[in-house]
């Protein structure tokens, strides 16, 4: 591995950081994504808690 990386130069470094960046993007993604989740699920509860108070 170290020497393919050596032997390929600086495109070795810019496909790794290609790669990371990728990387990178991916895991933002889906850390947005279940932050969604989470607050559709907080709201959800929030209006079933609602429903219930007027409900009594």
């Amino acid at each position: 591995m170290l020497e393919w990386f050596e032997s390929m130069g600086h495109w070795a470094f810019i496909s790794v950081s290609y790669g990371l960046v990728t990387l990178a993007i991916i895991i933002d993604w889906a850390s947005q994504r279940a932050a969604k989740a989470q607050l559709a699920r907080t709201m959800k509860n929030q209006q079933a808690r609602r429903r219930l108070r007027k409900g009594n």
